[in-house]
């Protein structure tokens, strides 16, 4: 069993956050020095949601490489910075959930770097 297509399409979550003080992150304001998938330090933004390095490589070979985790217990695993490897299913349905988008890093290079992707 691979990931449900509800479960890609989970779109932006209440976990936002930023380390970076982007307008509309964070919560009231209050800017987040924690990774929004494991609680870990937040190195900053990435894929859209505040993240640490780790979460974010994760991410980003789980969304090039196309890979179809599967969860061994109930889908609600504990995913913490000690525990984040334990189950990859639950740990990409968390990085969907906190706002993580595959487009995400891509797109933003396109918009603020566009001379150095010319079209």
């Amino acid at each position: 069993m691979g990931l449900a297509d509800a479960d890609l399409s989970m779109g932006a979550g209440a976990a936002g956050g930023s380390v970076l003080g982007l307008p509309g992150s964070g919560v009231g304001g209050v800017l987040s020095q924690h990774c929004a998938i494991c609680g870990d330090r937040a190195t900053g933004k990435h894929y859209g949601a505040a993240s640490c390095d780790g979460c974010k490589g994760f991410f980003r070979r789980s969304v090039r490489k196309n890979h179809l985790y599967t969860c061994r217990f109930s889908r609600n695993c504990v995913v913490d910075k000690d525990k984040r490897n334990q189950c990859r299913y639950c740990r990409l349905r968390k990085c969907f959930k906190a706002g993580m988008k595959k487009e995400g890093e891509h797109m933003y290079h396109l918009y603020y770097f566009p001379f150095y992707f010319p079209m």
